[in-house]
This record gives C-alpha cells, sequence and structure tokens, in this order.
C-alpha cells in the first residue's frame, strides 16, 4: 500500500483499534488449535464416562427385569399347580 494511503488509513483508526501482525494471528491459531485439542480429548473422556454410566444402569435393570420375569413364571407355575390339585 502507498505510504499516503496508509497514512489516510492510520488516521481514521480509533485509539482502541488494534492491529495483528501475521506472526500474531498464527500464534493465536496455533492457540486455539492446541485448544481445541484438548476440548475433544475431554468431550471423549466425558462421553467415556457417561457410557460406562448408561452400561452400569442398563445391566441393572436388564438384571431387574430379569428376576421380574423369573418371579412371575414361577408364581404361574405355582398357581397352574395349585388348581391342577385342586381339579379346577
Amino acid at each position: 500500500m502507498p505510504e499516503a494511503q496508509a497514512r489516510v488509513v492510520a488516521s481514521h483508526l480509533t485509539e482502541s483499534a488494534q492491529m495483528a501482525t501475521k506472526s500474531e494471528l498464527d500464534a493465536l491459531r496455533l492457540e486455539m488449535k492446541e485448544e481445541m485439542g484438548q476440548l475433544r480429548l475431554e468431550m471423549k473422556e466425558e462421553m467415556a464416562q457417561l457410557k460406562s454410566s448408561v452400561d452400569q444402569k442398563l445391566g441393572a435393570m436388564e438384571t431387574r427385569l430379569v428376576r421380574w420375569h423369573f418371579g412371575t413364571t414361577i408364581s404361574i407355575i405355582a398357581v397352574l399347580t395349585a388348581l391342577r390339585l385342586l381339579g379346577v
């Protein structure tokens, strides 16, 4: 950019405006990439813990269901045997 044009642009910048160099932007990109990598690792760990918790709960529910089913089956067999013994 010609010097005259650069001076005009510079004169229009406010005091709060900041310019970043290419190396600063590259450093920021690298920092963001590292943080994203860390976030991904944390998310994977959280997902693994959640999956483990869900698997445990499903296992407990399955056990209760099997017990309930087994108890119901035994009860039906007992009722049918009693009815047969009573001649009904």
